[in-house]
């Protein structure tokens, strides 16, 4: 293995913790985690250990550290996705202008929806993204810049993650987004609640029944978006 520093970076031998191959292991087992045994003998019956699910595979402490923010070892994906803007009082903007940031990038350069209102975000050697913030207007008059009145933040939820982290994120895609975490489940239970089978009682907590009906929801949103065909 080789690691390759940023040019000016100065590193001290001496204090390099890794013991030399005429040392024993016990200088290098002070840098585990506590439970870096654990860590290292572990095994999923049916699946593939990898350290961006649950970044617990790293035995060490010092290379977990060093590794984890370095290029070389993240894993860059492209993910797209399709969102509906519309205005303050819930009806869509055709051709509306739009950009997306995430962090640590410039916005993206200003693009336009389709007649329907509809943007299809395409995202390239993104790292770890979790979450993107849409900003859009409407449509400006010839010769002026628009104005990028609404701004959203959407998180990213890979189709199968069934927890309850992702519910939460997509009861925020689902326009539930007020710092009140029990107002915005209620807000759920009360919309869609009926729907369920049994209905759901409105308690404000997010049980098994609510999340999976989030779920379902959300689904079934995406799958509408999905079928409307493009202008």
């Amino acid at each position: 293995m080789v690691l390759i520093f940023r040019e000016g970076t100065r590193v001290d031998p001496s204090k390099w913790p890794c013991p030399r191959a005429s040392e024993g292991s016990a200088g290098c087992r002070k840098r585990f985690w506590s439970d870096g045994e654990k860590r290292r003998s572990s095994r999923l019956p049916n699946d593939e250990r990898k350290f961006e699910t649950n970044k617990d595979t790293f035995a060490c402490r010092f290379y977990h550290r060093l590794s984890e923010r370095s290029p070389c070892e993240r894993v860059l994906k492209t993910f797209v996705f399709r969102v509906r803007l519309y205005t303050g009082f819930g009806k869509a903007i055709p051709n509306a202008p739009f950009s997306v940031a995430i962090g640590g990038r410039d916005p993206t350069p200003l693009d336009r929806a389709d007649d329907k209102g509809i943007v299809t975000v395409t995202l390239r050697d993104v790292i770890a993204l979790s979450e993107c913030t849409v900003s859009w207007g409407f449509a400006p008059a010839d010769g002026q810049e628009p104005d990028l009145l609404f701004s959203r933040k959407i998180f990213i939820v890979p189709e199968d993650d069934r927890s309850e982290e992702a519910a939460l994120k997509k009861l925020n895609n689902l326009c539930y987004e007020g710092k009140d975490r029990a107002e915005n489940i209620l807000g759920f239970q009360l919309d869609y609640g009926h729907i369920a089978e049994p209905p759901l009682d409105p308690t404000g907590e997010m049980d098994g029944r609510t999340a999976a009906l989030i779920h379902r929801v959300y689904e079934q949103a995406a799958d509408e978006l999905r079928n409307t065909a493009l202008g």
